[in-house]
C-alpha cells in the first residue's frame, strides 16, 4: 500500500467521538489571537502539517516554543519607591518575602531583585552627581 504522505493524498478527517465540536478552533489558535498575522501564519501552518501528519507533534511543539514562546504569568509585588538604602532594603526584604511565600518564582524574584538593585544603583549615581554639581 503506498505511503499518502509520500503520495501527496490528503487524508480524510478522523472523528473521535468524545473530541470537540467541528468547527471550533484548537486552543493554540484562541490563544494566538491578536499575536502578528505571520505568527499566526506559522501556527496555522504547523497545526495543517500535524494534521496531515507531514511533521511529527513532538518537533511541532519544538518550532511553535521557538517561534511563540508560551506567556508567562504577570507577577504583582508592591515594592517602596527607592529613594535610599533603606527604602532599597525595604524592597529586597518585599520580594524575598512575595518568593518566600509563593507568590512569585525565585527566578522572577531574582529578575525584580536585580530591577531593585540596578535602580539603587542609579539612584547613588545620581546622588552623587547632584554633590558634584552643588559643590
Amino acid at each position: 500500500m503506498p505511503d499518502p504522505i509520500c503520495e501527496g493524498e490528503v487524508l480524510p478527517p478522523r472523528r473521535h467521538p468524545g473530541g470537540r465540536k467541528l468547527g471550533s478552533r484548537d486552543a493554540l489558535l484562541a490563544t494566538a489571537d491578536g499575536a502578528p498575522p505571520d505568527v499566526v501564519a506559522t501556527v496555522r501552518a504547523v497545526l495543517t502539517a500535524v494534521r496531515q501528519r507531514k511533521l511529527s507533534g513532538k518537533l511541532a511543539r519544538e518550532l511553535l516554543v521557538r517561534v511563540a514562546p508560551p506567556a508567562r504569568a504577570t507577577v504583582s509585588v508592591a515594592l517602596p519607591k527607592i529613594v535610599d538604602a533603606a527604602s532599597h532594603a525595604a524592597a529586597q526584604a518585599a520580594i524575598l518575602e512575595a518568593v518566600s511565600s509563593g507568590r512569585v518564582p525565585p527566578a522572577e524574584g531574582k529578575a525584580l531583585g536585580d530591577v531593585a538593585r540596578r535602580t539603587f544603583e542609579a539612584v547613588k549615581l545620581a546622588q552623587r552627581a547632584r554633590l558634584l554639581r552643588t559643590t
